[in-house]
């Protein structure tokens, strides 16, 4: 699960443990976009098909959000409406940065 909020990206688990650590996005980020879909990395996404920009339940269906940061490339599978949001987001940070 992603937070967005004034201090940066926090990704947490869906659900509580002991062992799952909450992790603070701290690196700044550079760009921002929607990738093509790799079949290589993306084979357990919802994004084809029925979830498919045009399927019955493209509403449930994933997008990758890669940024690029000083150190390299971090991707987000994000939820095919919450996308722009998440661009949106990112995309105000890069300009206040």
């Amino acid at each position: 699960m992603l937070d967005l909020g004034p201090e940066g990206i926090v990704v947490r688990p869906y659900w509580f443990s002991l062992n799952r650590k909450v992790y603070r996005v701290r690196e700044e980020m550079v760009e921002a976009a929607i990738r093509p879909r790799d079949i290589k990395t993306d084979w357990n996404l919802r994004a084809t098909g029925a979830y498919g920009e045009d399927g019955y339940l493209s509403h449930i269906g994933s997008v990758v959000v890669s940024c690029r940061t000083g150190l390299g490339q971090i991707e987000f599978a994000v939820i095919r409406p919450d996308a722009p949001l998440m661009l949106h987001y990112l995309k105000r940070r890069i300009g206040s940065g």
